[in-house]
């Protein structure tokens, strides 16, 4: 398995925010806020360790494009979801338990994705396969709290 780090500077990544401390309240407003600005076409890495907000973040990005959070559920089992909006059709995957070529396997590649938006929760387990990914947020449970996350955000440097 590639190190987030590694993968961070091989995909064209760099931070653009930090977020420290934040609560479930303000994860769903970031996560909306950043709704508006992933675009059709772009690959978006969902990373951070089990309960960290993930599926969270999902929901609140699928609210905002018109869809009721209510139905969004983490593809553990399903391995990849699909969220279809009169604005946009979002593709959930889930790489927990897979490995790059179980990803080929499932159809991944398959996917109609040029005019869909992609997350994917568990990047690190897939990374081999991608040359680039357009966001990374990763999620973190600071040791002190369990009611609070942090939140990195990577963004793809058009330099790269």
């Amino acid at each position: 398995m590639e190190k987030s780090g590694h993968a961070i500077a091989r995909l064209g990544l760099r931070l653009e925010s930090f977020y420290r401390h934040i609560d479930e309240g303000e994860l769903r407003d970031l996560a909306r806020a950043y709704a508006a600005r992933i675009r059709k076409g772009e690959t978006i890495f969902l990373s951070g360790e089990l309960g960290s907000g993930k599926t969270t973040f999902m929901k609140a990005v699928a609210e905002a494009y018109g869809y009721d959070p209510s139905a969004v559920r983490s593809p553990t089992f399903t391995l990849i979801n699909r969220y279809e909006t009169k604005e946009t059709v979002l593709f959930h995957l889930d790489c927990f338990r897979i490995d790059a070529e179980t990803l080929s396997n499932i159809g991944f590649f398959d996917l109609p994705t040029d005019e869909a938006r992609v997350f994917i929760e568990w990047p690190e387990n897939v990374l081999p396969v991608f040359q680039k990914a357009d966001w990374m947020f990763r999620f973190q449970i600071p040791e002190d709290t369990l009611t609070v996350r942090d939140l990195w955000v990577y963004r793809h440097d058009e330099k790269t």
